[in-house]
């Protein structure tokens, strides 16, 4: 009879770890997460390509489809950053140029429910911060009904740097915008894919704090956002609240300014450098956070 409990036990220790998480099908491919504490929860989820080699400092790009089932069940890479605020910690401690992704937690128990949406920008000065940040986790708003999801966005140097090369690339004859550009995405992501997992695409809440509230500012702004959100809130900065929004001339001197510090003569260079040297020679140009 001892063994048999124990047999029985082993059985049931097996079948829990091998049962599958919940699953929900995107436009790109299947995704499958975990529960916890009753909550669906999909993390590390690709909203964009990786924003590396000839993609960084380019508009985020479409993610690629997959085959099978991609396991969705831990944070992806935090943005590059340096340690500048002694009040964050994050879900991962891995750091990465890759690193487009989003958060969901989700109440839905039939994945047709519908419900109300709210994606949350991180502060941190737009230098700093995660969508892993325990802080931000969706579980308690995901337990009142509410779809909750976290994304991140290039922070930085990587994110917000503008340069006359740069902006020559673009179309809209522009440069230095790359993380608010992947914060539009994220949510434009949301539109296409987030009845998969119960909500609706026409409710969807944008909300922020300190550089999250100044995003969602800009992204209220932005003809770019128009129609991707139904509602907006922002706590405690604005992308106007404290000095002139600087030109794009302004931005640009700015930007060659940190190529000559970085000892760069031109973007082919910059681009080639690994992440982990560009965010260390940044330091103290302004695009980092750092005074020294």
């Amino acid at each position: 009879m001892k063994k048999l409990i124990i047999s029985l036990a082993l059985a049931l220790v097996t079948m829990s770890a091998g049962a599958q998480g919940p699953q929900a099908k995107t436009a790109c491919g299947v995704l499958e997460g975990t529960y916890e504490s009753g909550i669906k929860v999909f993390k590390g989820v690709p909203f964009a390509q990786p924003p590396v080699g000839e993609l960084r400092w380019k508009a985020p790009q479409p993610v690629k489809p997959w085959t099978g089932v991609r396991q969705a069940k831990h944070f992806g890479p935090n943005p590059m950053q340096q340690n500048l605020f002694g009040d964050m910690n994050f879900g991962t401690s891995e750091y990465s140029e890759d690193c487009l992704y989003l958060n969901i937690w989700t109440p839905a128990e039939t994945m047709t429910e519908r419900l109300p949406v709210l994606i949350y920008f991180n502060g941190g000065g737009l230098m700093a911060g995660s969508g892993s940040e325990p802080r931000y986790a969706g579980e308690s708003m995901a337990r009142r009904g509410i779809i909750s999801v976290t994304a991140n966005y290039r922070e930085g140097v990587f994110g917000f740097m503008a340069h006359p090369e740069l902006s020559k690339e673009t179309s809209y004859k522009g440069s230095g915008n790359y993380g608010f550009l992947d914060q539009a995405a994220a949510i434009r992501w949301l539109q296409d894919n987030i009845a998969a997992f119960g909500g609706d695409p026409e409710r969807i809440t944008i909300a922020g704090e300190s550089a999250g509230s100044a995003s969602v500012s800009a992204l209220m702004a932005s003809p770019m956002s128009r129609g991707l959100f139904a509602q907006a809130i922002g706590s405690s900065a604005s992308v106007m609240a404290y000095s002139k929004i600087a030109t794009l001339e302004e931005a640009e001197k700015a930007g060659m300014a940190v190529m000559k510090a970085i000892g760069c003569k031109n973007l082919k260079e910059m681009r080639a450098m690994p992440a982990d040297e560009l965010l260390a020679k940044a330091a103290g140009t302004g695009m980092d956070g750092c005074t020294t």
